[in-house]
């Protein structure tokens, strides 16, 4: 694993990520004190957590206002089963399937099972959801949940923020999948 500059690699995973310049990596052991401060009541937070996987990239754009989510990408990877692996609307009902457990009140816009990310096969979802910080506020976000299918691994790769306001970060998602490269 190796962080040059606004890109990770891993050699090991074979997998490179490049971030916005103004983004910032947060070490993978900054990833469960992220969750444990989670805006999500104890309830919620406790079943999100027991569904998540954890990731080996994180990064976020931090625009210092705590009212509003931070527009956040995580990447997690986990082996490929031969079966699940040629069975690609198999494998998106189980994405569909983790991110319900996940975010309880998912609202899919849009699943395809034959997608193309980072020139591999992909399934892709983009849905949108809410979260409720301790002082019973809502807030609207967005994501995009790429599971790219390798030989051995599927890395699945979510990219979440706000769903509105100058906060949204469309621009900076198509520029961050764009650079995902599995090798």
């Amino acid at each position: 694993m190796a962080v040059s500059g606004n890109t990770y690699r891993n050699e090991t995973l074979g997998f490179q990520i490049t971030k916005p310049e103004v983004w910032t990596f947060l070490p993978t052991r900054w990833t469960g004190a992220l969750r444990r401060r989670a805006t999500l009541d104890e309830q919620e937070y406790a079943d999100a957590l027991r569904q998540a996987e954890v990731p080996f990239v994180s990064f976020r754009f931090d625009h210092g206002r705590r009212d509003e989510p931070f527009p956040t990408v995580q990447a997690t990877c986990r082996p490929l089963h031969a079966r699940a692996g040629r069975d690609r609307e198999g494998q998106l009902r189980a994405l569909l399937d983790r991110l319900g457990r996940t975010l309880p009140d998912l609202r899919v816009d849009e699943a395809i099972a034959r997608g193309i990310v980072a020139s591999r096969r992909a399934n892709i979802v983009k849905a949108a959801f809410t979260v409720r910080s301790r002082d019973g506020r809502t807030f609207p976000c967005r994501t995009r949940a790429y599971a790219i299918v390798d030989r051995t691994l599927v890395f699945t790769i979510g990219l979440t923020g706000p769903a509105d306001g100058r906060f949204r970060c469309d621009a900076e998602f198509e520029q961050i999948t764009a650079s995902i490269r599995v090798f």
